[in-house]
């Protein structure tokens, strides 16, 4: 559920509707959790899988899977006050379960820990486990906060690892304490890129671009900056060191146009070569009767 859709705690959580739809074999779960007034006060969409490593009775360990099922049911679900966190807990399969719980001050909303319950008595699941019964992990802090009445939105897959289970989310939408059973307008995007590579200096000194860059973190988002200066790696002494320039500030900048012109001076020359010989083969084509 933080700022970015990445392999971290709760912010991974809501990320669960994250991904694309039907990349995993896994149900969608909606859940809206209703007042004594039958008024919405938490509401939730998602996607989630779980990737555990389980030890079998003849001591090596075996990779499962772990998906939703179409009978999803969240008993449990509170709505939560100033006083009281909000939680948001769903059960699933053969004795498995999922839960948030979600605190808030006077401006944001965070979730304070992400629960999550296998049961290995699932034979079907967990074929020859060694150890029986439930197996709880639990991630604390992993959300940055959120404003209040403001729904949270991440569309891409995120995932994080805790005691031999990965948690998957994608396609994500939520928002804990509703005001007035009204969804908000606002939305908090999430987007990330694990693959990115922009802003290259050396390491031990800065970047900087002055001149306007975009940056395609996805298809959902871009970013603009002007200038730049960032240095993230062996900063001394509060400043910056020596800065390495970005293509668009160097001095070779002016070099583009004068490239682009020749190219087309070139190509006029080109054309016009073509012309002259064209013209001298239609006339050497012609005979004298």
């Amino acid at each position: 559920m933080g700022a970015p859709c990445r392999p971290a705690g709760l912010t991974v959580l809501l990320l669960l509707l994250l991904g694309a739809c039907g990349f995993f074999q896994s149900y969608a779960v909606e859940v809206d959790v209703k007042d004594a007034s039958n008024i919405t006060c938490l509401y939730a969409q998602w996607m989630m899988r779980f990737l555990i490593k389980y030890e079998t009775n003849s001591s090596d360990y075996k990779n499962t899977s772990l998906d939703l099922t179409s009978s999803v049911t969240h008993n449990g679900s509170v709505c939560g006050s100033d006083t009281q966190a909000a939680l948001l807990a769903v059960q699933f399969g053969d004795g498995h379960s999922w839960s948030v719980n979600f605190t808030k001050n006077n401006e944001t909303y965070r979730a304070e820990f992400i629960t999550f319950t296998y049961n290995t008595n699932d034979t079907a699941v967990f074929p020859d486990a060694k150890r029986q019964g439930p197996v709880t992990i639990a991630v604390k802090d992993a959300m940055h906060p959120i404003q209040l009445n403001n729904v949270f939105v991440c569309h891409h897959t995120t995932s994080f690892e805790a005691e031999n289970v990965t948690q998957i989310f994608w396609n994500v939408t939520m928002q804990p304490f509703v005001q007035n059973g009204t969804i908000g307008k606002k939305v908090i995007l999430n987007a990330d890129n694990n693959n990115f590579s922009k802003w290259d200096a050396s390491l031990g000194n800065s970047y900087m671009c002055r001149k306007e860059q975009t940056l395609e973190v996805n298809e959902d988002l871009q970013v603009h900056t002007f200038n730049l200066w960032v240095q993230p790696f062996l900063v001394k002494e509060n400043k910056f060191s020596i800065a390495e320039e970005c293509f668009a500030d160097s001095d070779l900048n002016f070099l583009i146009p004068i490239a682009v012109g020749m190219a087309l001076g070139f190509l006029i020359i080109l054309v016009f070569i073509s012309y002259v010989i064209g013209r001298r083969k239609s006339r050497t084509g012609y005979q004298s009767v």
